[in-house]
């Protein structure tokens, strides 16, 4: 009976060591998986975030990407202006020089028939006081006169200093 005893003693004690054996393999397992799930979740978390922080970044680059197309359009608007603005300002510059180069070349036209006219007065009564001689018309201080008989003038019938080549006859 002691023998029995100690049998079922041994056998209960084995026994209590397998299932203390057996709980710590179910609680390491347990411990395992919770934290594998918890790795899984922190994975996931991380996962996201970094998800979430990509979706942003390609926002903000759309973003940045209308604004400079959308600051560069205006820039290129703003030069079109400013340089519209100065050749306008341009043209009516050089319409301005023109109307007063035009204006000047009238005037000068209408001078230069005027002293003609009294230049062909004024030989024509020469003329006549001296008895219709050809003789070399005085130069009284710098006159223009029209050129139109020397073909080798570069402007036909354009007003040109009298030669220097020329004496001038005082009367």
């Amino acid at each position: 009976s002691d023998n029995a005893l100690a049998c079922s003693f041994h056998s209960w004690f084995r026994r209590a060591r397998e299932e203390r054996k057996l709980r710590q393999l179910a609680r390491a397992v347990k411990e395992v998986t919770t934290m594998r799930a918890r790795l899984s979740e922190r994975q996931s978390q991380n996962a996201s975030e970094v998800q979430w922080r990509t979706n942003c970044a390609l926002r903000e680059f759309d973003l940045l990407r209308c604004f400079s197309a959308w600051a560069t359009h205006s820039r290129v608007r703003q030069l079109q202006r400013s340089v519209a603005r100065q050749i306008d300002m341009k043209k009516r510059q050089l319409n301005g020089v023109q109307t007063l180069f035009k204006t000047f070349a009238n005037q000068l036209e209408v001078g230069l028939a005027v002293e003609e006219q009294q230049d062909q007065r004024h030989h024509h009564q020469q003329q006549h006081r001296t008895g219709g001689g050809h003789h070399e018309k005085p130069l009284v201080g710098p006159t223009l006169h029209r050129d139109r008989g020397d073909p080798k003038s570069g402007m036909r019938g354009s007003a040109s200093l009298p030669s220097i080549h020329e004496r001038p006859v005082v009367c």
